[in-house]
């Protein structure tokens, strides 16, 4: 299975002496000088702790060089000053998917659905996340509704084909028959129709005439 996301970050209000100093860190950020750019970033909440946007960027550093638990650190610290930031809880739930913490991902989605409960891409996050805790079940559920909600997901029609052929084969099915993947293989072909390409092996292996 796979996960499309994508880091976001947001702008927030600040002191011109902390614009200085965000502006110094992106500026050797981008020069590859990560850790004098952590060192600004320290400085500046340090100053302003009550700087979100500061917040955001060190926990991309920390992500970036997969110290994840540091990362989850500034998302709290940003969670705490906009416990409603969207962008905040998503990058959680990508950092702790990083350090293979499914659960808490799911806690920070569940989130977002209370914030935004017609967003297909969330229900699609909550499925692989649910997909990479064992919960087929679940999985497939989510993937139903990021559908509902949008009827030309491509992603979501060939991650719930692979969770129904995988819900087979977990029950011990090395090859399912063509009855039995039926549903699967209806999906993964929708995929395909849809311009999503990575079910090819999937459709060749189990959806054969």
């Amino acid at each position: 299975m796979r996960i499309l996301l994508a880091a976001v970050f947001i702008i927030s209000t600040q002191s011109l002496l902390g614009q200085n100093l965000y502006d110094k860190s992106v500026k050797e950020l981008n020069q590859g000088n990560v850790e004098k750019a952590t060192r600004l970033l320290d400085e500046l909440l340090k100053k302003e702790p009550q700087n979100t946007k500061a917040y955001f960027l060190r926990a991309y550093i920390f992500y970036s060089t997969k110290e994840f638990d540091k990362a989850i650190a500034d998302f709290d610290n940003l969670l705490k000053i906009e416990p409603t930031n969207q962008q905040a809880l998503k990058n959680r739930s990508l950092t702790k998917i990083g350090k293979g913490d499914f659960k808490g991902a799911i806690e920070d989605i569940d989130k977002r659905l209370e914030l935004d409960p017609t967003n297909p891409k969330i229900y699609f996050d909550r499925g692989y996340c649910n997909g990479m805790s064992f919960n087929i079940e679940g999985s497939i559920l989510d993937y139903d509704q990021a559908i509902r909600l949008d009827s030309t997901y491509k992603e979501a029609y060939a991650n719930r084909g692979v969770a129904r052929i995988n819900m087979l084969t977990g029950k011990g099915k090395i090859q399912p028959t063509k009855e039995e993947t039926t549903a699967a293989c209806k999906d993964l072909k929708k995929a395909k129709e849809l311009g999503d390409d990575s079910v090819e092996d999937m459709l060749y292996i189990y959806c054969k005439e």
